[in-house]
């Protein structure tokens, strides 16, 4: 048996982790508080996900609750869009995901690592700095004895895993960089909402006057949501639900596909914005998933990067007999790459270029007025930017290079593009 590994959070960063460590031989321990929310962001995955679903065993488990997810479409308020399927990249990156009922896909994975015999400690874990000399923090005598060990036997290493509450770096004040937005989201699952989808399990986001929407189809409802400038979302009524309804009564589209909508659940918030922290590792302790840094979701990247960065520590660290700050530093540089990467990509929805090129592109078919050498690059450009999405891609630097050289090379129309850019501070209200 190797060393053993506290682990702050049963979310799916802190139960896949438990698990691919397991394989290694540590002993892990998950700290959970068993908070339960009946809506979560990251409902929708992407391709990239299955490797992760199909080496912890349960592709299958999940395929049974979720939607079979195809693909996805981008459109702007006047019906302007682009389609794309996920495509293939081999037997071993498949091009499907799942949209997924989230608390249960959350349920299937923690239960998933209780069967296989980790030890789960349903309380939450209290921490506090390392007294040792050789430990920046630790564990609470208290959070020690319910996991049945004392200070002589303190796990040799802390993940924090717990998400957005960043246990480590709050109680070592490490301060962490913001992306440039601060949006509110508002959502909640519907019936008789419809959703003009092109292939099966599409998730639909739209481009608003104020913000963007998704549309992502459950097994058994639509989750529709809208994510507005925080500052603009008090004025959009004083309730949650007032705020959803006024946004989704400001876009014609989704005001006739929401015509006859009715309510399944309460409106859930969340703060939309990005963040990674400055440090993500110490002596004795790292962070993984949300607890280190979160992507804005609007390409569904967020239960994806959990995953990954569950792995990749897994890969880059915890796999050597002796964790060196080497093999740390770089784990934390791969996840910041992979924050970077997917910011550049969901910076081209919002500046507007994603949606001028479909615009052009759409005119081009059109009028017929796409030569050969037009439809290569519009093929090229497809494959790059569907590759991305799909989370395969995402960091390869000749896909980055394809859609960076079409967005600046191949868009010639200014007007276009402004047209289409999402502005955080702007609401025109209903039309």
């Amino acid at each position: 048996m190797r060393d053993t590994v506290a682990i702050i959070g049963a979310g799916p960063a802190g139960s896949a982790l438990a698990c691919f460590l397991q394989e290694r031989g540590y002993r892990c321990i998950v700290y959970s508080n068993l908070k339960t929310i009946d809506l979560m962001v990251g409902e929708s995955l992407i391709s990239a996900v299955i490797p992760h679903l199909q080496r912890l065993g349960i592709e299958d488990e999940v395929a049974q609750i979720s939607e079979l997810k195809l693909g996805a479409g981008f459109r702007h308020g006047d019906g302007t869009r682009v389609d794309f399927r996920f495509p293939d990249f081999g037997a071993r990156r498949p091009g499907r995901a799942y949209n997924i009922p989230r608390p249960a896909f959350d349920n299937l994975l923690r239960d998933h690592a209780r069967a296989r015999g980790i030890t789960f400690v349903d309380e939450q874990a209290k921490l506090e700095p390392g007294t040792d000399g050789e430990r920046e923090v630790q564990l609470s005598d208290a959070s020690l004895a319910q996991a049945g060990l004392t200070r002589a036997t303190q796990p040799a290493w802390i993940v924090d895993a717990s998400g957005r509450a960043r246990s480590v770096s709050r109680l070592l004040d490490i301060p962490a960089r913001r992306g440039g937005r601060n949006d509110a989201a508002y959502f909640a699952h519907f019936s008789g909402f419809e959703a003009p989808t092109a292939f099966q399990g599409q998730v639909l986001l739209t481009a608003l006057d104020q913000g963007w929407s998704w549309q992502i189809p459950l097994r058994d409802c639509l989750s529709v949501g809208v994510v507005v400038d925080a500052g603009i979302a008090r004025q959009l009524g004083s309730s949650p639900r007032e705020r959803l309804e006024a946004a989704i009564e400001s876009s014609p589209l989704l005001r006739v596909e929401g015509a006859r909508r009715q309510y399944l659940t309460d409106v859930a918030t969340y703060a939309n914005y990005q963040l990674i922290s400055e440090r993500g590792f110490g002596p004795g302790w790292v962070a993984v998933g949300d607890a280190l840094g979160f992507v804005d979701p609007m390409l569904s990247p967020g239960v994806f990067m959990a995953l990954e960065a569950a792995a990749t520590l897994d890969h880059m660290v915890f796999r050597r007999s002796r964790i060196e700050t080497a093999q740390l530093q770089a784990y934390y540089d791969t996840m910041q790459d992979w924050h970077r990467a997917w910011t550049t990509l969901i910076n081209y929805f919002y500046n507007g270029q994603l949606l001028g090129m479909a615009e052009q592109r759409n005119n081009m078919m059109r009028e017929g007025s796409a030569n050969l050498f037009g439809k290569l690059a519009e093929k090229m450009v497809s494959g790059a930017l569907a590759g991305m999405t799909t989370g395969y891609k995402t960091r390869s630097a000749l896909s980055q290079g394809i859609l960076r050289h079409s967005c600046d090379h191949m868009l010639k129309d200014q007007e276009v593009i402004d047209a289409r850019r999402i502005r955080p501070g702007v609401f025109v209200g209903q039309n």
